[in-house]
C-alpha cells in the first residue's frame, strides 16, 4: 500500500514542471513573491457531513517567487516521502530539477529544459537516473505569445507511449487533448486567473487578507476535496492552518 502512495505522490510530484509552470498542474495558483513557505495538507474525499481525512502532506520553500524546493509526507507527518528541487539561470529560467524518494532506489529522476534563442521553453526531458532512460517528455510549441502556447507530453513506459495535449493560454491551462479517445478536460478561471472548474468539477476558496488561498474545497458529485493551507511570508507573518477548518467544512456541508 505504501508503494502505492508513493507512486501516487511521485506522479504529481516528479510529472509536474517547476515555478514558471506552476499553474499548470497545480491546484493552487502562483504564489506571490512575499511568500517564502507554503503547506498543503490534502484530505481525503468525502460527503457532507463526514469528517474528512488527511491524505498527504505538501511542502514548497520559494525564493523571490520561485519555487526551490517540494516535499511530500504521508498523512502523519513521520517520514519523508518524496522530495524534489529547482534551479534556474539567471534570468530566473527553471534549467533542471531533480525528484526522489529517499527511502525507495529506483524512484530517482531529474528534468532538464531547453530554450530557444528567444528564451521560450521548447522541451522538458525526465530521466530516469538509475536505467538512464527517458521516462517523460514535454515539447512547447504553437506559441502566441511566452504564455499562450502548445504542450504535447509523452510519457514512456513498458506498455508504450501515453500521449496528450495541454492548451495554454496567457499561463492558464484551458484544455487537455487526449490521443486515445478520451474526452477532453477543460479548465475555467475566474478574472484573477483562480481554479473554478475542471469538467464538472467545481472550486471554492477561502483567503488570508493578502489575497492568497489558505483553504479550498473541491466538489464533484456531491462529494468534497478539502485543502488546508499554511502560508509563510517573508517578513514571518504565517496565516492559514494545517488543521481542518470547521466553519469551512460546515459552509460547504450546507452547500455555502
Amino acid at each position: 500500500m505504501r508503494r502505492l502512495f508513493i507512486a501516487i505522490a511521485l506522479f504529481v510530484a516528479c510529472s509536474v514542471y517547476g515555478q514558471p509552470l506552476i499553474t499548470e498542474d497545480r491546484m493552487f495558483l502562483t504564489v506571490s513573491a512575499d511568500i517564502v513557505k507554503l503547506e498543503q495538507d490534502i484530505y481525503l474525499p468525502v460527503f457532507p457531513g463526514k469528517e474528512p481525512k488527511r491524505f498527504i502532506r505538501w511542502e514548497y520553500e520559494y525564493r523571490n517567487g520561485l519555487l526551490t524546493a517540494e516535499r511530500s509526507f504521508p498523512a502523519v507527518k513521520e517520514s519523508l516521502w518524496t522530495e524534489q528541487k529547482f534551479e534556474y539561470n539567471a534570468d530566473g529560467k527553471l534549467i533542471k530539477d531533480s525528484c526522489s524518494d529517499p527511502s525507495y532506489p529506483g524512484f530517482d529522476f531529474y528534468t532538464k529544459y531547453e530554450y530557444n534563442t528567444e528564451k521560450l521553453l521548447v522541451k522538458a526531458i525526465q530521466i530516469n537516473k538509475a536505467s538512464g532512460k527517458i521516462s517523460r517528455m514535454d515539447t512547447y510549441k504553437k506559441y502566441k505569445k511566452e504564455t499562450s502556447y502548445h504542450k504535447v507530453s509523452e510519457f514512456f513506459g513498458d506498455d508504450g507511449v501515453i500521449k496528450y495535449t495541454s492548451v495554454f493560454e496567457h499561463g492558464l491551462k484551458r484544455m487537455v487533448i487526449h490521443t486515445k479517445g478520451f474526452p477532453p478536460v477543460k479548465y475555467e478561471y475566474d478574472s484573477a486567473g483562480r481554479l473554478l472548474s475542471v469538467n464538472n468539477r467545481k472550486f471554492y476558496y477561502k483567503f488570508d487578507k493578502r489575497g492568497n488561498a489558505i483553504a479550498s474545497v473541491a466538489i464533484e458529485r456531491g462529494m468534497r476535496i478539502y485543502n488546508f493551507i499554511r502560508l509563510t511570508y517573508a517578513d514571518g507573518t504565517v496565516t492559514g492552518s494545517l488543521e481542518p477548518d470547521k466553519e469551512f467544512i460546515r459552509m460547504w456541508d450546507n452547500g455555502k
